[in-house]
């Protein structure tokens, strides 16, 4: 329960995850086991990533469009910044933990 209402909550939070574009085709994870998502709403880009996986998965994330810098995602659960690496104009690389969702702005 306290899971689920702590997604609720970083939703309520960040409109462009209740209101925005869904851009499934703009993102793109090459690591089957973590999900990526891309929404935007008035120019903003926010990406969701989800790992599927029962051990750490490091994934290469590859979005359309210019990404400025290596962004700082959050752990939707626990408030914590995630950190990527910026590996092209494009693509950053980051590592989730099992079961880790993160979020944030491009």
């Amino acid at each position: 329960y306290q899971k689920y209402k702590t997604l609720f909550a970083f939703r309520k939070n960040h409109p462009e995850f209740r209101r925005g574009n869904v851009a499934f085709q703009d993102i793109a994870s090459e690591n089957l086991n973590v999900f990526s998502g891309l929404r935007t709403l008035d120019k903003i880009r926010s990406v969701a990533l989800v790992s599927f996986s029962e051990k750490p998965e490091t994934a290469l994330i590859t979005v359309s469009g210019n990404v400025a810098k290596a962004p700082v995602l959050t752990d939707v659960y626990t408030g914590k910044p995630v950190h990527t690496q910026r590996v092209g104009n494009d693509t950053f690389r980051i590592t989730l933990q099992p079961g880790q969702a993160v979020a944030g702005r491009l």
